[in-house]
């Protein structure tokens, strides 16, 4: 496949991902990188939401995280964290928008993001961002290849 644009949110992770795949494919496309694809700040969320649970136990961790995640949605607006559910759904909205407004027809881009933006914005899609949040969350991964046609 080819493409015309390459996103990729500011964390580390998401950007030597960029760089490894690119390599790989002998790409030339220049990477944009945009804020708005990063993930939400679990550490944050679970300080606020699960009363900042140590993260050594990672099955006890992913069941107090998926509760915590449930909270911060609940929350809404008025939500403790810094990044509300509001604001982090708003916000992998407008890169989602941008990003296929900027593309011309059969053009194609390629993302490197993370699971809980894939997650949202497949929820956003499906009309439900709430419980595709919480219920993609877990089955999305960081290493996988989420396919949209616009």
């Amino acid at each position: 496949m080819s493409f015309s644009q390459v996103r990729s949110g500011s964390l580390a992770r998401q950007r030597d991902t960029a760089a490894t795949a690119l390599k790989v494919l002998g790409s030339d496309v220049p990477v944009v990188e945009d804020p708005r694809w990063n993930e939400y700040d679990h550490v944050d969320i679970a300080l606020h939401h699960a009363g900042g649970a140590p993260q050594e136990d990672s099955r006890a961790y992913q069941g107090l995280l998926d509760a915590a995640l449930t909270a911060w949605t609940s929350a809404g607006a008025d939500g403790p964290c810094a990044e509300t559910w509001p604001m982090f759904s708003a916000r992998c909205r407008s890169a989602l928008e941008d990003l296929v407004a900027s593309l011309g027809k059969g053009e194609h881009a390629v993302v490197f993001t993370s699971g809980g933006v894939i997650a949202t914005i497949c929820g956003l899609l499906m009309g439900t961002p709430e419980a595709g949040l919480l219920k993609l969350n877990r089955v999305t991964v960081n290493g996988g290849i989420t396919k949209l046609v616009s």
